[in-house]
């Protein structure tokens, strides 16, 4: 097997890989499979287990009860394999995760903790609750900086998952596909956020091409007084663009039939091509 060591802000990484002549190898040095760990009695416990359940499963290939199965040599000289006994001695550790609810038992071993801070610094800010492995790993070290680095890591992870699943935005179909546009006589009023489909629709920013200097965009209200700037525009299609907050994006146009013409009767749209 081949261990790496490496620290990365204060933290120690250890990264096992196994030799591919030790793939049937069982026990608690054994293999992951389908990202589950397997106990002797076949009992399954996921990569992500608590604490509480990876001790149990640490267990479950213990040998306390069967000297005869242990690659140890112990010196029996007390007596009845005393020394065994001894070393192999069990005992059930106290998991902080159990005292996640009861914030003083917590952080009992910090003297003078600001509990108050410790809950600001593991603050989701997604689901308004506290991150349990920030948490935690304040109430082992009572440093509030290493709760600061996990809690980092995890608003890091759950960006790169959500980045990883996001979809583009997507314009609906309510959204027109042409407009007539009257000189003088025409103002154009949109909610865009009407007209779109997003997961996140909190964050999602527009875009309009081209921008004139009669129309305004706040938010996702387009408004659009309509005057002779666009006598002198080459362009003939509004194209709405919309981004979300990973700044994908989704676009829309629109086919515009203007009149320019001081008078309204005199405009005449004979074909597709008019306007």
């Amino acid at each position: 097997m081949k261990v790496e060591i490496s620290t990365e802000k204060g933290f120690m990484n250890i990264k096992v890989t196994a030799n591919p002549a030790l793939a049937d190898m069982t026990g608690l040095a054994g293999n992951v499979q389908e990202e589950k760990y397997f106990s002797e009695n076949g009992t399954i416990y996921p990569c992500n287990a608590s604490e509480h359940d990876m001790f149990d499963y640490g267990e479950s290939w213990s040998i306390r009860n069967n000297r005869d199965e242990s690659n140890f040599i112990y010196n029996f000289t007390g007596g009845n394999g005393g020394n065994f006994s001894f070393y192999n001695t069990y005992s059930k550790p106290r998991f902080l995760e159990d005292l996640l609810d009861n914030k003083t038992a917590l952080f009992e071993k910090c003297y003078g903790a600001d509990v108050d801070a410790f809950e600001r610094t593991c603050l989701n800010t997604w689901d308004n609750q506290t991150n349990r492995d920030c948490m935690l790993i304040i109430a082992r070290t009572c440093n509030i900086t290493l709760g600061n680095i996990i809690h980092d890591e995890v608003v890091r992870q759950r960006d790169e998952l959500l980045r990883k699943l996001n979809k583009s935005p997507e314009f609906l179909t309510t959204m027109s596909n042409s407009t007539m546009l009257i000189y003088q006589n025409t103002s154009l009023s949109i909610n865009l956020l009407e007209h779109v489909w997003d997961e996140y629709m909190q964050g999602l920013r527009f875009e309009i091409v081209p921008m004139l200097n009669e129309m305004t965009l706040t938010g996702g209200s387009f408004n659009w007084n309509v005057g002779a700037a666009l006598r002198e525009s080459k362009t003939r299609t509004l194209r709405f663009i919309v981004y979300d907050q990973y700044n994908m994006t989704g676009n829309h146009e629109v086919k515009l039939y203007y009149c320019g013409c001081e008078e309204p009767e005199e405009c005449k749209f004979q074909t597709n091509d008019d306007g």
